[in-house]
């Protein structure tokens, strides 16, 4: 499942550093008898573990504008190690390192 840009819910977990969502994600498929691919790629090429954190210019902006978003920058930021720690246990890989691998 997939938008219209190639997204998965995966991606966009990621890109929120959504380490919650992205349990739930695998749990509900490995419950299911199925297996997630970590390294599914979007139409542009990004696998869900280089989307990790995707948001967090737009954080930052916001933060320079608001002083108040400092905390949330922070916290993001690490939500965004642990998330990207997740994915790469799981078998995530940047789009770098799968030059030459043949995907299925």
């Amino acid at each position: 499942m997939a938008d219209a840009n190639g997204l998965t819910p995966l991606h966009i977990a990621a890109a929120n550093a959504n380490l919650v969502a992205i349990q739930i994600i695998y749990d509900s498929i490995e419950s299911s008898g199925q297996q997630l691919d970590p390294n599914t790629r979007s139409h542009l090429g990004a696998t869900p573990l280089s989307y990790t954190g995707a948001i967090l210019p737009a954080l930052t902006q916001r933060s320079k504008d608001d002083p108040a978003y400092a905390l949330e920058v922070r916290s993001f930021r690490r939500r965004m190690a642990e998330t990207f720690a997740y994915l790469r246990n799981r078998g995530g890989r940047l789009p770098s390192e799968l030059e030459g691998v043949v995907l299925r």
